[in-house]
């Protein structure tokens, strides 16, 4: 079941991409920025632009979740640099919200990778297996 489905249960829910069409992205945009979603999910490139950033601000998140975490170690370094500056995005957040970072995959230096990229403070690591 796609996380977009929430929407399908009642929550309000949209997905900033490039394979958005424009005026869905600039509905989604605004709504964020209104406060009218539960749930606004986005990738580290959009965190790179302004109107996206703008709009995760004025929406004042309770929770920034990054999904496959270990992403900003593995693919931050060559394959999708703006996986290493999430930390620094959310850093601009006013207040900035707790992170939930999750992976299923992480080695112990992964994990300190993440958090350090992530600017995580007194992380509380999690692991199950």
């Amino acid at each position: 079941r796609s996380l977009l489905e929430l929407g399908d249960d009642g929550a309000r829910a949209a997905a900033v991409s490039s394979a958005v069409p424009a005026a869905e992205r600039r509905a989604a945009l605004e709504a964020a920025a209104a406060g009218e979603l539960e749930f606004l999910f986005l990738s580290p490139e959009q965190l790179a632009n302004d109107e996206v950033l703008d709009a995760v601000r004025a929406a004042r998140p309770s929770l920034v979740a990054v999904d496959e975490a270990h992403c900003v170690s593995t693919w931050g370094h060559d394959f999708r640099p703006e996986y290493l500056r999430v930390g620094e995005r959310l850093d601009t957040l006013d207040p900035r919200p707790p992170v939930l970072a999750l992976t299923a995959t992480a080695s112990p230096p992964v994990r300190e990778d993440v958090a350090e990229r992530l600017h995580l403070r007194d992380a509380a690591v999690i692991v199950r297996g």
